[in-house]
């Protein structure tokens, strides 16, 4: 990928961003319901005067379009102004919540890689067989049930009927790692804590296998339909025809080349695991920006939601981005 290319990529950015921005804000201004009026809440002690000052203060006495060019115009230059509900800037509380958010992502990808390529490959070699029928109709269950329905069960058999795995939060209440990156898995290794480590762990598995769980499934069925197509490729019956192991030919050669659309799954479904982990995050009560999000809606948190939603199209952007550069390492002509 040249100088160019990149330079292209960078500039197809600024369009995408001011639009996601524009729809984000003109969605939460005409959404009914004051941010001032939620923050007073039932305080009868508090005077329109002071409700009035209060409006100023944040800028909600503007016109919508004056609102919407001092967001951009400060975005521009790092601010993004001050989260309504934390009196802090939003910059500072995002980042707070997103080593959370990336572990959580981080880990349900890893969960859906466990289970999708294997299957996927065994199901396209084994085509036709018991197994294969059985992985397409688990792709098919995975990807048709709800988060929130799976996390759900999974609670109820796991944390509930077993008790092997603790139900809610990212580290038990009576541990308190010291932070060093904010990804607790690496701060409590840095710490020497292998106890620590094993309680994150186990406070990570529901909902990353709840996040991993569709994911897995549409890759499956995708690792599946790439390898079946690479398999009846004559290089592959050539290799095999030369002699070469068929283990040796499926992992070197025919899985090699079906990553393609595979990757480009990983990267698009990467940036939705991000955005995604809203619900996930809400039923486990996990502190990440999923579940602040969810607080800035409620409470009409207009700084906060436009910049959380700008950060997950930069996700997004990201994601194809690295794709793209991963289609050269897999595959060489694509230069050409």
């Amino acid at each position: 990928m040249n100088l160019r290319t990149v330079l292209e990529r960078l500039l197809q950015l600024i369009p995408v961003l001011l639009g996601v921005a524009l729809v984000v804000f003109l969605m939460m201004a005409l959404t009914p319901g004051d941010p001032v009026e939620i923050m007073v809440g039932s305080d009868d002690n508090v005077t329109p005067e002071q409700i009035e000052t209060m409006r100023r203060d944040l800028g909600l006495h503007l016109p919508l379009h004056e609102r919407f060019f001092q967001f951009v115009l400060s975005a521009l230059r790092g601010d993004f102004g001050l989260s309504f509900y934390h009196r802090r800037p939003v910059f500072d509380v995002l980042v707070e919540r997103l080593p959370a958010t990336i572990e959580l992502s981080i880990a349900a990808l890893f969960v859906a890689l466990a289970i999708a390529i294997p299957c996927g490959v065994i199901a396209a070699v084994k085509r036709g067989s018991i197994f294969d029928k059985l992985a397409t109709t688990a792709a098919v269950a995975g990807v048709a049930v709800p988060n929130f329905w799976l996390g759900i069960m999974l609670i109820m058999f796991f944390a509930v009927q077993l008790g092997w795995l603790p139900v809610s939060g990212q580290t038990p209440t009576t541990l308190n790692i010291p932070h060093v990156t904010g990804f607790l898995l690496i701060d409590s290794l840095l710490w020497g804590r292998p106890d620590a480590f094993l309680a994150v762990l186990r406070h990570l598995a529901l909902p990353a296998l709840t996040l991993g769980a569709a994911l897995s499934a549409l890759l499956m069925r995708v690792t599946r339909s790439a390898m079946i197509e690479t398999l009846q490729q004559d290089y592959t019956a050539f290799a095999i025809a030369k002699g070469l192991p068929r283990r040796h030919v499926i992992i070197r050669h025919a899985l090699r080349n079906a990553m393609i659309p595979v990757v480009t799954v990983i990267a698009l479904d990467f940036g939705s695991l991000l955005s995604g982990s809203i619900i996930t995050e809400t039923i486990f009560s996990w502190p990440g920006v999923g579940r602040v999000l969810i607080e800035g809606v409620t409470t009409r948190n207009y700084p906060l939601v436009q910049t959380t939603v700008l950060m997950f199209a930069v996700f997004y952007i990201a994601a194809n981005f690295i794709a793209d550069m991963l289609y050269v390492a897999i595959n060489p002509r694509v230069r050409l």
